[in-house]
């Protein structure tokens, strides 16, 4: 998460998914129950996520960091 990170902590999850897949191929979110990344870390009591709108009309994108950053 941290190489995703913007200066105010915050991580696209897409960056981050896709740092996952680089550094633990093997990992799946179906593994630990959840269809989709941003579901396990809406559950894990340790992580963060809002939704942040680019403007312009453009589609909201999802943005996870650890608690407590």
């Amino acid at each position: 998460m941290s190489t995703a990170a913007r200066d105010d902590d915050w991580a696209h999850l897409g960056a981050v998914g896709s740092n996952l897949a680089r550094l633990a191929s093997d990992f799946d979110s179906r593994t630990w129950g959840y269809s989709k990344l941003k579901d396990l870390l809406i559950a894990h009591p340790a992580f963060d996520i809002k939704y942040e709108s680019p403007g312009d009309g453009k589609q909201k994108v999802v943005l996870t960091r650890r608690k407590g950053a």
